[in-house]
């Protein structure tokens, strides 16, 4: 258990699930409007949770 599990398992414990499949989502390459779509929420919305993490 390196570096990367401590980084995320701190990730993990600060950000909320959908801020975390947002992340995912985004990580595969998907646009947010993309993700939005994906996970039935509005690109602001998308935005909005990524503003959140953001801000973490």
């Amino acid at each position: 258990m390196g570096l990367a599990f401590n980084f995320i398992h701190c990730i993990q414990c600060r950000v909320c699930t959908r801020e975390l499949i947002i992340l995912e989502a985004l990580a595969e390459g998907l646009s947010y409007k993309m993700v939005a779509k994906k996970i039935f929420l509005s690109v602001d919305g998308v935005r909005y949770h990524i503003r959140n993490i953001y801000s973490k």
